[in-house]
């Protein structure tokens, strides 16, 4: 999978946002929206099924930016607006209680509607959210589920800056089979999206590439 993909992806159970290094303990007051035009940069890269490391050639660069601030949309009303590279802008809600919350966009999935859902990044515990759940009219069932979970506060490095920071622990599951599983770290000052990884996983019998993305550089407003 391109880093684009899953650099969206992660802004789809999560995103970008932004900040410098976090100096003091977790904790959802420190939480700072980041300004228009901030931008971050992340590198990504495959890992490899067979070796358990990067796949040469596999390396790539993508680029959030931030297009607008504290704005209204679709109810909540502590909005960010996020745009990576030329793709469709995506939203996230910083929430009262420092957890945020993520607008996800069914895009024609069958059985699937436009919806705010959160991750309990300071809350803890876990969140189901049912992305679809439909009949077809042979009595086949399709239901996809996407469970986010607390991974608690730890300190992360990346990129020569340590951050105290709150990991979610993501899993989607396509009728009882496990289809996507990985961990991401947000800055506990900003609730930036700076590290994500994705094992190398087995589907159907057959091992799929994981990924790692990381911040590299960031440009704040």
């Amino acid at each position: 999978m391109k880093l684009q993909d899953r650099v969206i992806l992660t802004i789809g159970i999560i995103v970008a946002i932004a900040g410098c290094t976090s100096s003091t303990g977790p904790g959802p007051l420190a939480m700072v929206m980041p300004g228009v035009g901030s931008t971050f940069t992340y590198r990504g890269w495959a890992i490899d099924t067979a070796t358990g490391r990067m796949r040469p050639g596999s390396d790539g660069l993508g680029t959030i930016t931030v297009i607008a601030a504290h704005i209204s949309y679709q109810g909540k009303t502590n909005v960010l607006e996020l745009q990576l590279d030329t793709f469709p802008p995506e939203y996230i809600n910083y929430e009262p209680n420092g957890d945020l919350s993520i607008y996800f966009q069914a895009m024609g999935q069958p059985g699937a509607q436009d919806e705010w859902v959160t991750m309990p990044l300071v809350s803890g515990g876990q969140h189901k959210h049912v992305c679809s759940d439909i009949t077809s009219a042979s009595g086949e069932r399709w239901r996809t589920v996407k469970t986010f979970t607390s991974a608690g506060p730890a300190s992360i490095t990346v990129s020569g800056h340590t951050y105290s920071s709150y990991g979610i622990g993501y899993q989607e599951l396509y009728n009882s089979t496990l289809v996507d599983t990985s961990t991401t770290w947000y800055d506990a000052a900003t609730g930036m999206y700076i590290q994500e990884d994705e094992p190398v996983q087995f589907e159907a019998g057959f091992k799929i590439e994981g990924h790692h993305v990381e911040l590299v550089s960031e440009t704040l407003k």
